[in-house]
C-alpha cells in the first residue's frame, strides 16, 4: 500500500506546526508535493512573493523552484538551502518515510547580505523581472535582510523539526502495528486454548458414542431387530469414519464405503421414497480424496433438492478413471439450484479466494481444502438436467500434490 501525507500527519496538524514556525521564526513556510504544488494554506508570506504568484508564468517558476529544491533536498539527505528565482533565500527539508518522498517542508523568503553564493541555483534567477514589474520593487525592498548565521539557525530547526515529525510517525505506526501483533497473538493464544479444550472433549466423546452405539447393537440383536441392528451399526462406522480417520486423505473405497453408511441411514428415514446407487471402476477406488468430500455432495443433493420433494426421489454416483484422471458424477432428481446460487458455485476460483464461507459453506470449505491438496489441478461443476435435479462433476488428479503425514501414495 503506498503511503500517503496524511498517514504520516493530518493536515489539521502540518497546517498547525507550518504556522506556528513561520510565526516564531518569521520566515514564510510552505508545505509542497514533489512538483512544487500547494498542499497547504500559505503561511506569513511575504507581500513581494504574494504579488508575484499572481502572475502565472512566475507562478509556474516559483513552483519549478520548490519542486527543484525539494528533490535537491531529498538527493543530498536532508536540507537544502538555494536562492530561488525572484532572487531569495529559500530552504526545503523532504518529509521522507520508510523511503517513501511524501512532501517537502519549504521555509525562507528572506535576503542576506553576508550569505554568499555558495547556494545551489536551482532555477536561475530573471534579471528582467523589475524591469518587466516595476512595481515590485517596493515589494522586494520590504523584504527583512538576515545574517547568514540565523538563515542557517533557522533551516536547522526546520530539519529537527520534521525529523521529529517523521520520528512521532514512525513511533505511531509502530505502537499500531505492535498492538495489532499483540492482538493477533492473543486471538491465536485464545484459539490453542479452545482448541486444546475441544481436543480434550473429543477425547472422550468418541469413546461414549460407540460404547453406546455398540450396546444399542446387541440390544437390537437379542430383540431379534434386525433391520435396527443394521441401522445402529452403519451409524456407528459413519462415526467412526468422521471421528477416527488417521489423517485428511482417505482412499474412494473408504469413501464410497461411508456413502453407503449414510444412504442406508437415508431410507431408514424416507423408505421407499429414496433410492441410490453407488458405482466406481476398480482403478480409482485406491485412489485419495479429502475425507468426507464425496459426501458432502451427497448432503447437498439431500438436504437442497430431494427432502424438497413428495415424490420418489434418486441419487445416482458414479467414479471413473478417464486419461488418467479420477472423474465423479453425483446426480439427482431434486428440486434443483436457485440460478444465481448455481453460478456462484461455479466460481470454483471465487470460492477458493474468499476470506468468508458464503451460500454453501460446505462446498466452499470442500472447495479449499481440494485446493490444498491439488492446487488448480482440480475442477468442480454445477449443471441443471433438462427434467428437474443437478449434476455435480468432480475432476481430479490421480495422486494429490500435497499428503498428510505419513500417509502413504497410491499405487495407481
Amino acid at each position: 500500500m503506498t503511503l500517503k501525507l496524511s498517514d504520516v500527519i493530518s493536515p489539521e496538524e502540518l497546517q498547525e506546526i507550518q504556522d506556528c514556525f513561520a510565526s516564531a521564526t518569521g520566515f514564510a513556510a510552505i508545505t509542497v508535493d514533489f512538483q512544487g504544488r500547494p498542499l497547504l494554506k500559505y503561511s506569513s508570506f511575504s507581500n513581494f512573493c504574494a504579488k508575484l504568484r499572481e502572475d502565472g508564468a512566475y507562478n509556474d517558476r516559483c513552483r519549478q523552484s520548490d519542486a527543484h529544491a525539494g528533490l535537491e533536498a531529498v538527493r543530498s539527505g536532508g536540507l537544502c538551502i538555494h536562492r530561488c528565482h525572484g532572487g531569495l533565500i529559500d530552504f526545503a527539508v523532504p518529509i521522507v518515510v520508510d523511503g517513501e518522498y511524501l512532501a517537502t517542508f519549504m521555509c525562507g523568503q528572506v535576503r542576506s547580505n553576508d550569505f554568499g553564493d555558495v547556494e545551489t541555483r536551482l532555477i536561475q534567477p530573471d534579471g528582467e523581472i523589475f524591469k518587466k514589474r516595476p512595481a515590485l520593487i517596493k515589494l522586494y525592498d520590504e523584504i527583512p535582510t538576515l545574517s547568514a548565521e540565523r538563515i542557517r539557525a533557522t533551516a536547522r530547526l526546520l530539519e529537527i523539526t520534521v525529523n521529529a515529525i517523521v520520528e512521532q510517525s514512525n513511533l505511531r505506526r509502530g505502537n499500531a502495528l505492535f498492538q495489532e501483533e499483540s492482538r493477533r497473538k492473543a486471538d491465536l493464544e485464545r484459539a490453542k486454548d479452545d482448541l486444546e479444550i475441544r481436543l480434550l472433549h473429543s477425547d472422550v466423546r468418541p469413546h461414549f458414542v460407540f460404547n453406546a452405539l455398540n450396546t444399542a447393537g446387541r440390544q437390537a440383536r437379542l430383540e431379534g431387530a434386525q433391520r435396527t441392528e443394521d441401522l445402529i451399526y452403519s451409524l456407528a462406522d459413519m462415526c467412526r469414519y468422521s471421528m477416527k480417520n488417521s489423517g485428511p486423505l482417505v482412499t474412494v473405497e473408504q469413501e464410497l464405503q461411508n456413502l453407503r453408511n449414510y444412504f442406508f441411514i437415508q431410507k431408514a428415514r424416507f423408505g421407499d421414497l429414496l433410492s441410490f446407487d453407488i458405482e466406481a471402476e476398480p482403478e480409482i477406488c485406491g485412489c485419495l480424496v479429502p475425507t468426507m468430500s464425496l459426501q458432502i455432495f451427497a448432503e447437498n443433493s439431500m438436504r437442497h433438492g430431494l427432502e424438497k420433494k413428495n415424490d420418489m426421489g434418486y441419487i445416482k454416483i458414479v467414479g471413473e478413471k478417464r486419461d488418467g484422471r479420477m472423474s465423479f458424477e453425483i446426480e439427482d432428481n431434486g428440486t434443483g439450484i436457485d440460478k444465481g446460487l448455481m453460478a456462484r458455485l461455479n466460481d470454483t476460483e471465487g470460492i477458493v479466494s474468499a476470506t468468508h464461507a458464503r451460500a454453501g459453506s460446505g462446498i466452499y470449505n470442500l472447495c479449499r481444502r481440494l485446493k490444498y491438496f491439488f492446487g488448480d489441478d482440480f475442477k468442480v461443476t454445477f449443471s441443471e438436467k433438462p427434467q428437474n435435479g443437478v449434476i455435480v462433476r468432480i475432476d481430479l488428479p490421480t495422486r494429490p500434490l500435497r499428503l498428510a503425514p505419513g500417509q502413504p501414495r497410491p499405487d495407481v
